[in-house]
């Protein structure tokens, strides 16, 4: 027996220093792969389809560097910043500019840089003490305007304009915008509109919208893409699902038909695609929610289908009928919760 048990102490010592060994033979990954710069990130294709910007490192610093679509080995960095790199830009709609943030030493009040892709100039366009500037929207209407503050207020986002209009009550209001590196100011009279059916509020007359390129697609590619976005929106309706029940997110985004109905509306008045393409997603999530297992809908009856397969015998016809009462009930009690939601939103404040 001591013999054994000294044996079976040289095997675990023998195992112990091979798994070390081993584990010591395996190369670390370098802290430059974890936390460095990425070779190239963030490309972004100039609106005439000419040029190409995207980041790289220049002197081990982040840098938007240009190149022509048919030679990208000719790509030269077009910024030169020296201390904490660049991370978001974006083209101006005539492709004569591409335009960045960037902060002093990380103190966060943010300028926005034009560089002119021509002659490679740097301008601050928002040359503005103690002040955070960031891209919010960009108009193919006016190019060359940025807007920096209402009656004297940064504009660091849409609702900056909305709370401003909201609280001055129709009264006259003081728009800054900046247009070819100098600062403008304008008086603007609001109107009471009930435009968006969020209610009547007051507005100026600027639409801010999110920056759209379209792109002509030949009939394979469209195919692939209209799969692949039928194929990513089909996964959201479980991933915000899967977030409520994780308590990531709150159930209050659900909403039912008196928003839809309003989005319709909406996206009627901006047109045929807008309106095909809202009634394809809730066609699409409705689909999708059918096949959920709730009793009741198809996904139940298939789920209920799959039990009596594996226990190879019918369910009692008082077990279905309770089980099927039971999803009715939590069927209603997602359709009053999302009325709820409905009318909420509509109330004012």
């Amino acid at each position: 027996m001591p013999a054994r048990r000294w044996i079976s102490w040289w095997w675990l010592i023998a195992i112990v220093l091979l798994v070390a060994q081993a584990d010591a033979e395996q190369p670390l990954i370098p802290r430059s792969v974890l936390f460095g710069n990425p070779d190239k990130a963030a490309p972004q294709l100039s609106p005439d389809g000419k040029l190409l910007a995207f980041l790289a490192a220049r002197d081990g610093v982040l840098n938007v560097w240009l190149a022509p679509v048919d030679d990208l080995a000719a790509a030269k960095p077009i910024t030169d910043d020296r201390r904490r790199g660049i991370r978001n830009y974006l083209w101006t709609y005539d492709s004569r500019f591409i335009a960045y943030i960037q902060d002093k030493d990380g103190d966060e009040n943010w300028h926005i840089y034009v560089v002119d892709v021509q002659s490679e100039q740097t301008r601050d366009l928002t040359p503005l003490a103690g002040v955070q500037a960031r891209f919010q929207h960009v108009s193919p209407q006016h190019p060359d305007d940025l807007l920096v503050a209402i009656n004297g207020k940064p504009i660091r986002t849409v609702y900056s304009i909305h709370e401003v209009l909201k609280q001055c009550e129709g009264k006259p209001v003081e728009l800054t915008y900046m247009r070819d590196g100098r600062q403008h100011s304008v008086m603007l009279q609001p109107s009471l509109s009930d435009q968006g059916g969020a209610g009547p509020r007051w507005m100026i007359g600027v639409e801010l919208a999110p920056r759209v390129t379209f792109t002509r697609l030949g009939p394979i590619e469209a195919l692939r893409e209209s799969l692949r976005q039928n194929a990513r929106g089909a996964t959201l309706i479980y991933q915000f699902l899967q977030s409520i029940v994780e308590r990531r997110s709150s159930a209050s985004p659900l909403e039912g038909p008196i928003r839809i109905a309003q989005l319709s509306g909406e996206a009627a008045r901006e047109g045929a695609p807008a309106f095909i393409n809202l009634m394809a997603t809730v066609s699409l999530n409705l689909a999708i929610f059918n096949l959920l297992p709730i009793p009741i809908l198809d996904g139940g009856v298939i789920l209920l289908l799959l039990i009596e397969m594996l226990i190879r015998r019918d369910l009692s016809l008082s077990f279905k009928e309770a089980v099927f009462k039971l999803g009715f009930v939590f069927l209603m009690m997602v359709v009053v919760f999302v009325l709820y939601n409905d009318i909420t939103k509509l109330l004012p404040g």
